[in-house]
């Protein structure tokens, strides 16, 4: 009784070993497919090749009004609201991109893209101007599709393994990973047009170059249970960072400064009188000190 239940203990380990070998190992991109949606069994079954995928498919827009997207490139991250996004976009003088804006909705048409026996991880709005370029990031999700809702990308994929610079810069904050390192010389790229989705395997490097006035894409995140638990302590530090980390609106800061100059000089000048004070009452005692000792010749001399 003991073999068997030895037996089955090794091979629920080793089945756990392998899904976690091969959700954390960096694959290979060797090319890009095109892919035909059929259904989402032949999708995953493509996945299972963890190379990049590029496939028509439409997906719902997403039009909760009361979204707002934060452009992290400017000077002073404009917020903007997500049905004047379009505007603004085709509005800016400079290249201006945003990657992290987690959003809730009910929109659920990633529903026919999603793998089984997995979770949706949220939807995340990524968009550009034209010309703008994204840094270099990389995921650890078990699936991420990227939806072209608005205007068109390039993007470019790489070897983690084969790009010279490729130490993971970690933002807990904005809960994105990224190189330093420019791939669009190293990678293999291609065209993708609104209305097409792209699969993006785990742990490969990828940016992405905006090509259009205004460029909206939806990406669709998905976790399994292997992947979920190989990010636990990921999401556990993005947690705290949330309740951690506090924007302070420059006016207050400016208020806070103003006021704590204020209360320096009112300080200082306290510091002053009780100096000035303490001088005049040693000055008083001195001048005690030196009566009392004229008082005490004048009796002795008597």
């Amino acid at each position: 009784m003991n073999y068997i239940l030895h037996f089955f203990l090794f091979v629920i380990i080793f089945v756990l070993y392998i899904n976690f070998y091969r959700q954390n190992s960096h694959c290979d991109i060797s090319q890009i497919y095109e892919l035909e949606y059929v259904n989402n069994h032949s999708l995953q079954t493509n996945c299972e090749l963890n190379q990049p995928a590029v496939f028509e498919f439409y997906m719902d827009p997403i039009e909760e009004t009361n979204n707002t997207i934060i452009i992290q490139n400017t000077t002073n991250n404009d917020s903007v609201a997500l049905q004047d996004l379009p505007t603004y976009l085709k509005s800016q003088t400079i290249p201006v991109f945003s990657t992290q804006n987690f959003i809730p909705s009910i929109n659920e048409s990633y529903i026919d893209i999603q793998p089984p026996t997995s979770f949706f991880a949220g939807h995340n709005i990524i968009c550009g101007s034209q010309n703008a370029t994204t840094k270099s990031y990389i995921h650890n999700y078990y699936r991420k599709f990227l939806y072209i809702s608005e205007g068109s990308i390039e993007i470019t994929f790489a070897t983690y393994n084969k790009t010279p610079k490729n130490k993971i810069k970690s933002d807990f904050v904005n809960y994105e990973f990224c190189i330093e390192q420019d791939i669009s010389d190293i990678g293999e790229s291609c065209i993708v047009e609104k209305g097409h989705v792209v699969y993006i395997p785990a742990n490969c490097v990828y940016s992405m170059k905006f090509l259009q006035d205004s460029n909206i894409c939806v990406d669709y995140s998905f976790h399994s249970f292997v992947s979920g638990i190989s990010n636990a302590h990921k999401q556990a530090i993005y947690w705290m960072q949330q309740y951690n980390v506090y924007e302070t609106p420059n006016e207050l800061k400016k208020y806070e400064i103003k006021n704590n100059v204020q209360d320096n000089d009112v300080d200082n000048s306290n510091v002053i009188n009780v100096i000035n004070a303490t001088n005049a009452t040693n000055a008083t005692n001195e001048t005690n000190v030196n009566e009392e000792s004229a008082i005490e010749e004048q009796i002795d001399l008597t």
